[in-house]
C-alpha cells in the first residue's frame, strides 16, 4: 500500500463526524453483499439474497437461532433454494463476515453440551447495525438489541486479544 493510500485510509478512522463513522459500516455492508461475496470464489451471486442473509443474521445476532430459522427468514422475502442458501453462507464464512460461536460445555466429561446450537454472529457488530439500518438514537429505546450487539462486540474483542496468546500446544512444546 503506498503512503498516500495509507494516510487516506487512516483519516477515515479518526474523523469525528458521526455521519462519516456510520457511513463506514454501511459501506462495508454494501461492499460485502454487492462485490465481495461474488469475488471470494468467482461465483456471481444475487445481491438481494446476500443482503437478506446478512439482515437475518443481524436480527439474530448472538442468539441460538437455528439455520432453518435464518433460511425461513430469508425464504419469506426471496426465492432462494436451500442448497443455494448454504452456498451463500459458506461464501460469507470464507469472507470472515459470518463468525458463528460454537456450542460449548463447561465440563469435559459432560455427555451433552449445555448450549447445543451455535450462536449466530457477524465478525463485527457494526455490520449488523448497518444491515438493520439502525442509528445510535435507536438504542435509547431498544436495550435488548443493544445487549446482543454489546455481547457480539465483547466476543470480537476477546477473540482479538486471545489470538495473540499462545495455545496450550505451544506452551507444552516450549516446556519440553
Amino acid at each position: 500500500m503506498n503512503g498516500k493510500m495509507y494516510r487516506n485510509f487512516g483519516v477515515l478512522f479518526v474523523k469525528k463526524n458521526r455521519k462519516t463513522k456510520l457511513q463506514l459500516a454501511r459501506d462495508l455492508f454494501k461492499q460485502t453483499y454487492s462485490v465481495d461475496v461474488s469475488h471470494i470464489d468467482g461465483v456471481k451471486r444475487n445481491e438481494r439474497w446476500t443482503q437478506g442473509i446478512l439482515q437475518s443474521y443481524a436480527r439474530n445476532i448472538c442468539t441460538t437461532a437455528l439455520t432453518k430459522t435464518i433460511y425461513g427468514d430469508v425464504k419469506a422475502n426471496h426465492n432462494i433454494g436451500e442448497s443455494t442458501f448454504f452456498e451463500y453462507i459458506n461464501a460469507l464464512e470464507k469472507l470472515f463476515i459470518i463468525d458463528d460461536i460454537d456450542a460449548w460445555s463447561p465440563a469435559i466429561r459432560s455427555k451433552t453440551a449445555i448450549q447445543s446450537s451455535p450462536k449466530r454472529n457477524l465478525i463485527d457488530p457494526s455490520i449488523a447495525v448497518a444491515a438493520m439500518g439502525l442509528s445510535p438514537d435507536y438504542f435509547n429505546r431498544d436495550f435488548q438489541t443493544l445487549g446482543f450487539l454489546f455481547e457480539s462486540l465483547c466476543i470480537r474483542d476477546l477473540k482479538i486479544c486471545s489470538s495473540a496468546m499462545p495455545t496450550i500446544e505451544e506452551i507444552e512444546n516450549e516446556l519440553k
